[in-house]
């Protein structure tokens, strides 16, 4: 498979994994505004705390590692 081809894949599929996340601690945020769930149920609906903030980085990491990957399959 061409290089690019898996590089734009998986772009795109880090880019809506991020706006999925995104959404979820919106969700998370508002339920718990409104009382309906506590902080530490928000934590859970929202994804693993104080985590957060290294899953993107983490994700292009792991991009790079496939891409390289791909690459020398010579596919």
């Amino acid at each position: 498979m061409d290089e690019k081809i898996v590089h734009e894949i998986l772009q795109d599929l880090f880019s809506s994994l991020e706006a999925l996340e995104t959404q979820s601690r919106a969700t998370s945020q508002f339920l718990k505004d409104k009382g309906i769930v506590n902080e530490e149920r928000a934590c859970a609906l929202s994804g693993a705390g104080g985590k957060r903030e290294q899953r993107p980085m983490a994700g292009r990491a792991g991009e790079d590692r496939l891409s390289a990957f791909g690459s020398d399959e010579g596919c």
